[in-house]
């Protein structure tokens, strides 16, 4: 009957490796069903080690008969243009879908923030809260993953890098003076929703205006 890890280590059954000479245990060595006792000679340390020098020391090689092969072998060639289309792709998914989930789980973490603020029992009186995380995902979407304020594309993932992070997505009240309801709310960048505070759209950009009048009257450059 075959012996679990846990059973061979406890029995204590031991084996020499040939290539180091250092004894361990039988479970430092894979199993082999041709060689004695079931178990190879050479433990894995070294069998993982051969096989990782003998991977570098014929790279050179390998890849000049695979590169010989690619001129000649006209079929081959089709096979791993096929072969790369298809693990493009495959790659082209898989960063689709990482984006997708870090733009949810950003506009999540947003939402939750507010939702949370909101519905808080603080001092502030809140204001109201009456959207789904399905409707903000929506509005969002109309404004194509832009800052309604600046149209700048939002920032995503947080690094935290101060500048970077101002571009993560933040939800507005169009009107300040109502609630977190259907119709008056727009996603903005942290930095511009934190611009406007309590203000209107309108002060905004009147106030961003005047600030690239006055930089452009005074020839001042902008320091980094």
């Amino acid at each position: 009957m075959n012996q679990t890890s846990l059973e061979l280590t406890i029995t204590g059954i031991t084996r020499t490796c040939y290539t180091c000479g250092e004894t361990k245990p039988i479970t430092q060595f894979r199993k082999a069903s041709k060689e004695k006792h079931g178990y190879a000679y050479e433990c894995l340390e070294c069998s993982r080690s051969y096989s990782r020098t003998y991977v570098i020391e014929h790279a050179n090689t390998r890849n000049a008969k695979r590169q010989e092969k690619y001129k000649t072998d006209l079929e081959w060639q089709n096979h791993e243009k096929q072969r790369n289309t298809e693990r493009n792709h495959k790659q082209d998914i898989k960063n689709q879908n990482r984006l997708r989930r870090d733009k949810t789980n950003s506009y999540k973490r947003a939402y939750d923030g507010v939702k949370n603020r909101e519905q808080s029992s603080g001092k502030r009186k809140p204001k109201g809260f009456n959207i789904s995380l399905e409707y903000t995902l929506e509005v969002a979407e109309q404004q194509n993953h832009k800052c309604a304020l600046t149209g700048i594309p939002f920032n995503m993932k947080r690094t935290g890098d101060k500048e970077h992070d101002a571009l993560l997505p933040s939800i507005d009240r169009i009107n300040s003076t109502l609630g977190y309801v259907p119709g008056n709310i727009q996603w903005t960048t942290i930095w511009a929703n934190t611009a406007k505070l309590n203000h209107t759209t309108k002060f905004f950009h009147q106030m961003c205006t005047a600030t690239t009048r006055n930089l452009k009257n005074n020839r001042a450059e902008i320091s980094e």
